[in-house]
C-alpha cells in the first residue's frame, strides 16, 4: 500500500522501484497526470495491473474512466460465473451469498481481451489490456482480486497469478531479522541488529511525515512501503534509532501561535491604557454618582 491514494503524488522513479504495480481504490490531483506517468512505468517494463473498483466516476457517464477505459457497472446475483480462456471454459465460484447481489463492474475499452464471460447475452471481459507505447496496462475486472481473496477460489487465484507474475502458493522470499535489545522509549525505539550484507529493512513502525531513522547517531535512508518504515541497513552490527522529529507544518503552527500569543498580549495592553486614559479624565460632579478619578471608586 502507497503513501497516497493519489496515483499523480508518486514520481516515475518511485513507481519503477516496483516490478510488479496494482492500482485499486486510486485517485489523481491531474488525471492527464496521473495517466502519462502510469503510461511512462509500463513503457519502462513495469506490470502494471488497474482495477477500477473504487475510482472516481467521470463526471459525465458516471462511471469510472482511466486511460480511455471504462469500468461498466454491472450486478451479478448467487449464480456461478463461467469464465472463458481462449475455447476452455472456467467456472468461478458464486460471487455472492444467497439472496444478495454483488455490484461490480467489467472493463471496457480494452485493446486485447485474455478472459471474457457471457453476462446478459453478451460478452463482458475479465481480464484485458491496453497497449500504451512499448508497454501495456492490465485491466481487471469482476473484482477478481477480492472475489479470490474471500473465496479462496484456486481458479481466480490461478487467473490473477498470470496476470501479476507471481504463484500464491509461493513461499515469501523475505527474512526476519531479530531486533536485539529492544525498548521503546520517549523518544521512540531502540534496538541493534547483524546483517552479514547490506539489506533494506522493513520495520514495524508508521511511516509518519516525522519519522526519522539513524544509524548509529547518523540519519540513514528511509523510504516507506505499505505506510510502514523501510530503511538502507549497512552490513555488520549497529544500533538504530527511531525518531519522531516535529515536521516542517509542527514548526509552522508553533510559529503561528507564538505570533498570535504576541499580538494578543499587545491588544490586552493597548486596551488597557485606553481604559486608564478615559478614567483619568473623568471630573466628579456633586450630587451624582461618578467615578472618582484619584480614588477610583464611586461615590
Amino acid at each position: 500500500m502507497g503513501t497516497s491514494s493519489r496515483v499523480d503524488d508518486y514520481t516515475l522513479e518511485e513507481l519503477r522501484r516496483y516490478d510488479v504495480l496494482l492500482l485499486s481504490g486510486f485517485t489523481w490531483r491531474n488525471r492527464d497526470v496521473a495517466e502519462r506517468l502510469v503510461e511512462a512505468a509500463a513503457g519502462t517494463g513495469v506490470c502494471v495491473i488497474v482495477d477500477l473498483t473504487g475510482v472516481p466516476v467521470d463526471p459525465l457517464a458516471r462511471i469510472p474512466r482511466f486511460l480511455g477505459v471504462w469500468g461498466e457497472q454491472i450486478i451479478l446475483d448467487d449464480r456461478p460465473v463461467t469464465a472463458r480462456v481462449g475455447s476452455q471454459n472456467i467456472p468461478l465460484r458464486p460471487f455472492a451469498a444467497p439472496s444478495k447481489l454483488w455490484y461490480t463492474h467489467v472493463p471496457q475499452g480494452v485493446d486485447v481481451e485474455t478472459v471474457t464471460f457471457d453476462y446478459l447475452g453478451e460478452r463482458g471481459t475479465v481480464i484485458g489490456y491496453r497497449q500504451v507505447g512499448a508497454g501495456q496496462v492490465w485491466f481487471v475486472g469482476l473484482n477478481l482480486s477480492y472475489h479470490a481473496l474471500t473465496t479462496g477460489d484456486e481458479t481466480a487465484l490461478r487467473l490473477l497469478a498470470d496476470v501479476v507474475r507471481l504463484d500464491p502458493r509461493a513461499p515469501s522470499s523475505l527474512i526476519a531479522v531479530p531486533l536485539a535489545s529492544y525498548r521503546a522509549t520517549a523518544e521512540g525505539y531502540r534496538f541493534t541488529y547483524t546483517l552479514d550484507q547490506t539489506r533494506w529493512l522493513l520495520l514495524p513502525v508508521a511511516a509518519l511525515d516525522g519519522t526519522r531513522v539513524f544509524v548509529d547517531g547518523e540519519p540513514t535512508e528511509t523510504r516507506s512501503l505499505e505506510t510502514l518504515v523501510l530503511f538502507r541497513a549497512p552490513a555488520g552490527t549497529h544500533a538504530v534509532e527511531v525518531r519522531l522529529v516535529p515536521t516542517p507544518v509542527y514548526r509552522a503552527g508553533q510559529g503561528v501561535t507564538l505570533a498570535g500569543a504576541i499580538v494578543l498580549l499587545g491588544l490586552m495592553w493597548w486596551q488597557g491604557r485606553r481604559v486608564l486614559h478615559r478614567t483619568r479624565k473623568v471630573e466628579w460632579t456633586p450630587g451624582t454618582a461618578e467615578w472618582h478619578a484619584e480614588k477610583g471608586h464611586r461615590i
